[in-house]
């Protein structure tokens, strides 16, 4: 009898190569060992019986669905990168795929904006689910809900990671190898990882720009600084 497959859990931070990732993990598995939950909405329904979860919900979200010998992952970007991304991707993006979700979907209101607004003008939005998603996004995803209200520091994230043990991949290094070694050892095995939503137009930031999302996200330039 082969041996189980372990318990593993993807905190899928935004525009972190996670899709990629996602794709590599869901190829060990057959498909009803995989949690369909991808949004925090999703979590309301029962979250037992399966073998691997991957979506958008940070770790106090999920931690109560899975079991506890669950192996946690996540995946880092440059956080000004990040944000820089999120927004052409947002920009560029067919709205008409987020109608149907508008009132599910948290992207949706990112979207609506990024395509009517500038960089600079979106970065200083009110709206706290889009800055949930812009500002300090890695803390609130490694350390606790993505939409909590309170700002959550680079160093509760920092002690986060270590009491959960959670195992995390910098998108900025050869993520294929470290990726790829790390589910030999994991899995026996290790799939080739095919990049998946990098296309679109790229945008180039000011100075100015760049310093806005900076300020958005100083604890998430320690916490990258931290653990990279």
């Amino acid at each position: 009898m082969s041996e189980p497959l372990p318990k593993v859990c993807f905190l899928h931070i935004p525009k972190t190569a996670g899709t990629s990732v996602c794709k590599a993990l869901e190829s060990f598995y057959a498909p009803e060992q995989v949690s369909p939950a991808r949004l925090l909405t999703d979590l309301k329904h029962p979250q037992s019986g399966f073998s691997l979860w991957h979506g958008h919900f940070g770790l106090r979200d999920i931690q109560g669905h899975v079991p506890e010998d669950v192996t946690y992952l996540a995946t880092l970007r440059d956080p000004v990168q990040r944000v820089l991304s999120l927004y052409s991707y947002w920009r560029n993006v067919d709205l008409n795929y987020y109608t149907h979700t508008a009132d599910t979907d948290p992207n949706y209101h990112g979207v609506m904006l990024a395509q009517e607004a500038t960089l600079d003008e979106f970065l200083q939005t009110s709206d706290r689910t889009i800055l949930s998603e812009i500002s300090n996004a890695a803390c609130r995803y490694l350390a606790g809900g993505i939409r909590d209200a309170s700002a959550l520091d680079w160093s509760a994230a920092l002690a986060s990671v270590e009491a959960h043990d959670i195992t995390v991949f910098d998108v900025g290094s050869d993520l294929d190898a470290e990726l790829s070694a790390y589910l030999q050892g994991l899995f026996g095995a290790a799939p080739a990882l095919t990049r998946e939503n990098e296309g679109g137009e790229k945008y180039v930031a000011s100075d100015q720009e760049i310093s806005a999302i900076e300020e958005l996200n100083r604890d998430d330039i320690r916490l990258y600084r931290a653990l990279t």
